[in-house]
C-alpha cells in the first residue's frame, strides 16, 4: 500500500499534473511546479497524504473481501 502511494505521487505529482499545466503553485511565481520545485511543506504533505490514502484504499479492500468471501472449499483446499 505505501510503495503503490509513493508510487503515485512520484508519476502523477512528480511528472504528470505538472506536465499537463495543472499545478503552478503561488510561491513559484508562475513557475511549474514540478516534484523537485515544491517547498518541503507541500512535498511531504503529498507523499504522507498518498501513502495514507493508499494504505486505507488496501485496508477497506482487505476489510470487503473478508467480510463478502466465501469459505474456500474443495480438496485442493486442504
Amino acid at each position: 500500500g505505501a510503495a503503490y502511494g509513493i508510487a503515485i505521487t512520484l508519476v502523477m505529482h512528480g511528472l504528470l499534473i505538472p506536465a499537463l499545466g495543472f499545478r503552478n503553485p503561488a510561491y513559484l511565481d508562475g513557475k511549474t511546479g514540478w516534484l523537485w520545485n515544491l517547498n518541503g511543506y507541500e512535498f511531504w504533505s503529498e507523499m504522507l497524504g498518498h501513502i495514507c490514502w493508499s494504505v486505507s484504499i488496501e485496508v477497506s479492500l482487505i476489510a470487503t473481501l473478508a467480510l463478502l468471501g466465501k469459505k474456500i472449499e474443495g480438496v485442493w483446499a486442504k
